[in-house]
């Protein structure tokens, strides 16, 4: 393929937002957004060689405003097929081949990039808005990129008084505190240029009055206010507004992240603590429930009185596992390792007896002999 067919198989891989119904002021200037964004990435050294091809986009009296040198934005026309004067002395001739060769390609190559814009606003809008005028042999082959996009604004793209009424409230609408500050001054700003175009200024003080006070109602740049306060006059506008809340922002959202992980910290020790108490009280139940039922298998009367005392005894300790558990953390510790099932009665091989207790922890062996209560007698006797 030739360099116009390349260049336009590879622009066609990428893609602009289509306009349903009527073209508006908003719609087209995303349009044309995207247009310069895709032609720009196009290097040539037309008008001034800083912008790529988006001099097929905008028109002549801004483009010279931004380019490189002030230089005009020239659609090259075809040089011809060969060199209307070729010299006799070969290297010159050489040169000029050359020369006429890097010509064809520059044409072709910016003949491939408006093809593919004139294609991407075609396929954008509702043919309706272009029908006026498109050739009904030639289609747009004799009208340029900038000229559609003028005859849709001349169309449907003009703002009316119910556009900038929606605009104004959208430069006016309180800062979002969901939203990152930067998002709300690039809202404002849109707005600002938006409404520029249709001849209506905005008062930068005001501007930046109406952003202090949406931070000040906020109630989540205080410190960030305090800081502005302080600032020499000579640094309160917008520019500043906007450099120096971006930074204080920042810093307020560094400032709650770790204030976030230290809470996090201080509520996972608190849940531990809470784990560990409500198992000691279980563990102190268990032996309570132990001592008792080595208590039972003796019938002596005058253990009674001591196994009343030891039910009471119980009593206060499931009473103590209810208040611990009550004043718990209600957010369970996710790396607390899960108690298991409750402990079930099993046969000694020391005493002999069904028991709660590991045959190494029985009273009957004499490395135990000092855990016996004095009230305890062996049942080997």
């Amino acid at each position: 393929m030739g360099a116009k067919q390349d260049i336009e198989a590879s622009l066609r891989e990428k893609q602009v937002t289509s306009i349903p119904g009527q073209p508006t002021d908003r719609t087209l200037t995303k349009l044309k957004k995207e247009l310069t964004k895709i032609a720009g990435s196009v290097p040539t050294a037309i008008g001034g060689g800083k912008h790529g091809h988006a001099g097929l986009i905008i028109e002549e009296s801004k483009y010279v405003t931004v380019s490189n040198g002030g230089v005009k934005f020239d659609i090259p026309a075809h040089p011809g097929m060969y060199p209307t004067t070729v010299s006799d002395d070969a290297k010159v001739r050489a040169s000029e081949e050359a020369k006429h060769k890097g010509l064809i390609l520059e044409h072709e190559v910016c003949a491939g990039v408006e093809q593919v814009m004139k294609d991407f606003i075609v396929e954008a809008v509702d043919e309706e808005w272009l029908s006026e005028i498109e050739d009904e042999v030639m289609g747009f082959a004799n009208t340029t990129t900038i000229d559609m996009l003028k005859h849709l604004e001349t169309r449907g793209g003009a703002m009316d008084y119910i556009d900038t009424k929606e605009i104004k409230k959208e430069r006016d609408d309180p800062w979002d505190v969901n939203e990152h500050v930067v998002t709300y001054f690039n809202r404002v700003e849109q707005a600002v240029k938006q409404l520029d175009r249709a001849a209506i200024t905005t008062d930068k003080k005001e501007l930046l009055h109406q952003a202090l006070y949406t931070f000040k109602e906020s109630g989540e740049l205080e410190q960030g206010l305090v800081n502005w306060i302080a600032l020499d006059k000579t640094d309160h506008t917008w520019a500043k507004c906007k450099e120096h809340f971006t930074k204080e922002y920042a810093d307020r959202r560094k400032h709650a992240s770790i204030d976030a992980k230290q809470a996090g910290f201080g509520s996972a020790a608190l849940a531990q603590e809470r784990e560990r108490e409500a198992a000691e009280a279980e563990e102190a139940a268990a032996m309570t429930c132990e001592i008792i039922q080595q208590m039972q298998d003796h019938s002596d009367k005058k253990y009674a009185v001591m196994e009343t005392m030891m039910k009471k005894l119980m009593a206060q300790n499931e009473q103590l596992m209810k208040s611990k558990a009550s004043t718990a953390s209600p957010t369970a510790n996710p790396t607390a390792t899960p108690r298991g099932p409750p402990r079930e009665k099993r046969l000694c091989g020391n005493c002999g007896k069904m028991v709660y207790h590991p045959d190494d922890n029985c009273f009957e062996l004499e490395k135990n002999a000092d855990k016996r209560p004095s009230w305890w007698v062996s049942s080997k006797k």
